[in-house]
This record gives structure tokens, sequence and C-alpha cells, in this order.
């Protein structure tokens, strides 16, 4: 086989779960030991780094047949875009997930991000009230209106 066509082979492979290793999971596996699978593949996806963003995982403190795993995602590269596509990269390892293990509801997981001390960023102080002002007037969202006051203050009762 030539380099290209192992390069293609392996690029399909990373893009889409190895039945394979579905196959040797039978409820064995843990969904705490696939969240980092998960992610993996969620990243190669997207063609973002993988050393940019690593999980961390927990039981809930209190655990129910209703909970699920608290997933902590630690971004250890700063790019505006992790933050703007937050949503997309949970959705895709969710969906990875399901994938892997149909029959657990993987919907309960809840996931949080945290900005490493080392990732990069660049800012270090909250910007004036215009940014915020001009951002709502740009973009109106009900939910966040629903929870501001007459002057734009958010309603504490």
């Amino acid at each position: 086989m030539r380099n290209s066509d192992k390069d293609t082979q392996a690029n399909h492979q990373a893009v889409q779960p190895a039945t394979g290793f579905l196959s040797t999971i039978n409820g064995n596996v843990s969904t705490h030991s696939l969240v980092p699978i998960a992610l993996e593949e969620a990243l190669r996806v997207f063609k973002i780094p993988e050393s940019w963003v690593h999980c961390d995982m927990r039981e809930p403190q209190f655990s129910s047949p209703f909970s699920g795993l608290d997933i902590q995602l630690n971004v250890a590269h700063w790019s505006d875009a992790l933050v703007l596509y937050a949503p997309v990269i949970e959705s895709e390892v969710r969906n990875r997930l399901e994938w892997y293990q149909p029959a657990v509801n993987h919907s309960r997981h809840v996931f949080a991000w945290r900005y490493m001390p080392q990732c990069g960023y660049l800012h270090t102080r909250i910007p004036e009230d215009t940014v915020w002002e001009n951002a709502k007037a740009a973009s109106p969202d009900p939910v966040l209106d629903s929870l501001l006051d007459s002057r734009g203050n958010i309603r504490l009762g």
C-alpha cells in the first residue's frame, strides 16, 4: 500500500469510530473511560489540535439514576473559536458517546470548561460597559432579556 493510501485510510479511521472497538465494549467499558476517546475523535473531526483540550471526569457528588458524569474540558491553548463553538464540540462528544453506548442516556452529562493558567488567554480585565451594550443590541437574546430589568441589570429575585 502506498503512503498516501495509508494516510487516507488512517484519516478515515480517525473520523469514524472503529467497529472493532465498538464490538469490544459489550457493556464492560465504562462511559468514564470512553469520554477521552470521544473527545479525541471530536477534536480530530474538527481539526482542532488534540493538545488544545483534554478532559477530566468525575461521578456526581450526589449520584442518582438520573445523573450523568461531570465532564470538565480543560483548555490548554486559547482560541476564541473554542469558546464560540463549545456547544458544538460538546454535542459531538455526546454524539460519539451515544454511538459507542446506544443503550446509555448521555443527555445527563454536564460539561464544564476550564481555562488552564498557561492557555495563553490575553484578556486580564472586563471591557467597558459599551462593549456589552453593543453586543446586546447586535443580537437580542430573549432569555437574557428576561433576566434583565429596565436598566439592563440582572434581576436578583
